[in-house]
């Protein structure tokens, strides 16, 4: 969530008022959904198997502040 917000401020910065909206609405709308729609899910809360194929780094961080602008550098 840190980094949706940093990115919201870039954005909002470099003249992007839509994207900015679009984060804040998006935030507003799981804010919802946890407080008020979560237990009426179909999704299971738990997982019952491994994760296989798991990344231990951040592919956000990475394009946001290592400078990788597109999928083949990350």
């Amino acid at each position: 969530m840190l980094l949706d917000i940093v990115t919201a401020w870039k954005g909002l910065f470099a003249g992007e008022g839509a994207y900015f909206m679009a984060i804040v609405k998006a935030h507003t709308g799981f804010a919802k959904w946890v407080f008020f729609k979560r237990r009426l899910s179909t999704m299971p809360v738990s997982r019952s198997s491994a994760l296989n194929g798991w990344l231990n780094k951040s592919i956000v961080w990475a394009y946001l502040c290592g400078a990788k602008e597109n999928f083949l550098k990350l």
